[in-house]
């Protein structure tokens, strides 16, 4: 076990074992901290989050400014603690001259928490109640699609892929299951797509299941083709990246908790628009549509299922102008990256809202023809052909006659 952590490259510390409690010690005695209660220092500590956020986008890519700040600070406090550093201020100072320190920050803050069919009562009620509903409208020849944002390693994917499948089974249709499944660990994806996993599943999938969907490979288990085949695993920022479109079903649980309220309006106005009318969204327990109640109809409140309502137009959520980075507005010398964002100027920012508004759909794709992005609505001109999941660009376009 140890050599396989150590494999992995998840660990902070490799150290003999009679060096490790005085490892621990010292990390619990600096976890200090301590709870804001002034207002100057609510104002100091949101701007020296501030440049956090900075380092992590200019490295990574993603703007973790769209998390609750008791989210960001329990990490922050605990590379901090992990580091022997004691004042918010140092740490940034750290993470300036330690690109590896940046990145480990990055892996922190994801919160890549999942397992399969994970809630047991919500999962029965998907397979008794929803997931029915759905291939019932369903004609034989038809696909049905869905989309898996903050999928972590797969393990929900596959679930609802399986579940999706019993039930097709029992209805006896012939119909095609297209899944989509976005992380922005690019790590927790490259699991997801291999589809194996360890021994352990035994306590949340039941034996039978086990028999049906899974190999076993020595002390692993890998999900079967016929199942894998059904998914596409893709980096995805929801955030920032256009969403998928016209689709069923989306599940998305236990991230919302991790948004502040400005991030989770944005969220819904995305699954919102992504969703056909009548698409079900299924969300975690601890999470509720908020401001967003009006935009999607109740299926059962106590599992987290609800419907999207078919708005008037002048209700409907505008998108155009969410798929950009914020530009941030610290006045510091600091954090010398901020030098190109502060050239950023108004016709700059007038361009982007032009293209993200009024430019026609559009994709790019690889030197194989694979659509490795989208924007805007390319649902009138793509669409997944039925069979094994493929974002070729010659299969997906839509034939008319």
């Amino acid at each position: 076990m140890p050599r396989n952590a150590i494999t992995a490259g998840v660990q902070d510390f490799i150290l003999p074992i009679k060096e490790i409690p005085k490892l621990l010690i010292k990390y619990s005695k600096n976890r200090n901290l301590k709870p804001i209660e002034k207002p100057l220092e609510v104002v100091k500590t949101k701007d020296l989050l501030e440049k956090i956020f900075i380092l992590l986008r200019n490295e990574t890519g993603c703007n973790f400014g769209d998390y609750k700040d008791s989210t960001v600070i329990r990490r922050v406090e605990k590379r901090m603690a992990i580091n022997q550093i004691t004042k918010l201020e140092d740490y940034i100072k750290y993470l300036q001259k330690n690109t590896e320190e940046v990145l480990k920050l990055f892996n922190e803050l994801l919160i890549g928490v999942t397992s399969f069919f994970r809630d047991k009562e919500p999962f029965e009620n998907l397979k008794k109640d929803i997931i029915p509903k759905i291939i019932e409208k369903k004609s034989n020849g038809d696909t049905i699609r869905v989309w898996i944002p903050g999928c972590s390693t797969g393990e929900e994917a596959y679930s609802i892929a399986v579940i999706f499948n019993e039930v097709i089974s029992q209805q006896k249709k012939d119909i095609k299951v297209q899944i989509f499944a976005s992380d922005i660990d690019e790590k927790a994806i490259s699991i997801a797509r291999l589809g194996v996993y360890s021994d352990t599943i035994v306590t949340d999938v039941e034996k039978d299941r086990l028999h049906s969907y899974f190999y076993v490979e020595g002390q692993n288990y890998r999900i079967k083709k016929e199942i894998r085949d059904q998914i596409v695993f893709a980096e995805h920022n929801l955030m920032k990246d256009p969403p998928f479109s016209k689709l069923d079903m989306i599940s998305c649980r236990n991230l919302l908790i991790y948004l502040n309220i400005e991030a989770q309006k944005k969220v819904f106005s995305i699954f919102h628009y992504a969703l056909r009318d009548d698409g079900v969204l299924f969300l975690g327990n601890s999470e509720s549509l908020g401001d967003y109640a009006d935009a999607f109809e109740v299926i059962d409140r106590k599992n987290k299922f609800f419907k999207r309502k078919n708005l008037k137009p002048d209700k409907m959520p505008q998108l155009g102008y969410k798929f950009q980075d914020p530009i941030p507005t610290i006045k510091t010398s600091a954090v010398p990256m901020l030098k190109k964002v502060q050239q950023d100027n108004f016709t700059m920012i007038t361009q982007r809202l032009l293209l993200a508004n009024y430019a026609p759909a559009c994709t790019i794709i690889d030197n194989k023809g694979d659509a490795i992005y989208f924007s805007g609505n390319t649902g009138k001109y793509l669409q997944p052909s039925p069979g094994e999941a493929s974002l070729n660009i010659v299969d997906m376009v839509q034939r008319r006659s």
